[in-house]
């Protein structure tokens, strides 16, 4: 009996050999999806000391190099139907990004968890000095936004989808 028989005389057998292939099927076709670079994660960067942003991969770790400029990492909001502003900027301390860097992470989730173990050092837009997360109020300071027009709205994440 070859299998095509024993295929239409067991339909559970049938029925689980389709759910199999299919199932490889759409792992294929997700892993070949996401090593091409269509399934990356995009977040917001900046060259310009937040004059302007653009999106680009998850995993760039900040400071990298963009056209010739150092680019970072920002974090942008809206207060109400205002303009998106930038509410600080980030990056790494050396030592934190050389043991990102070896980081193996299989996907964005992983190495957007194994990034959140390094808190990066911050600033506003405009000032000349980083703030590391061991001076924990400016830190906090920095870190908590605030509408540029001095309202008490709530500033909403703005994400690289938008």
């Amino acid at each position: 009996m070859n299998f095509r028989e024993k295929l239409a005389q067991n339909p559970a057998l049938a029925t689980g050999s389709a759910v199999v292939l299919l199932l490889v099927a759409a792992l294929s076709l997700y892993q070949n999806l996401w090593n091409t670079g269509l399934g990356r994660l995009k977040v917001l960067y900046t060259d310009d000391d937040g004059k302007t942003w653009f999106k680009d991969d998850l995993r760039k770790l900040t400071p990298f190099d963009h056209d010739g400029k150092q680019a970072y990492r920002v974090q942008a909001f809206r207060c109400g139907g205002g303009p998106p502003f930038i509410g600080w900027m980030e990056a790494y301390s050396d030592e934190d990004r050389k043991k990102l860097e070896g980081t193996t992470a299989p996907d964005d989730l992983a190495l957007a968890t194994a990034m959140s173990a390094y808190l990066p050092q911050v600033k506003h837009p405009g000032d000349t000095r980083w703030v590391t997360p061991r001076n924990r109020t400016q830190y906090e300071a920095i870190t908590t936004p605030k509408c540029p027009d001095g309202s008490q709205n709530a500033p909403q994440p703005v994400g690289a989808n938008e």
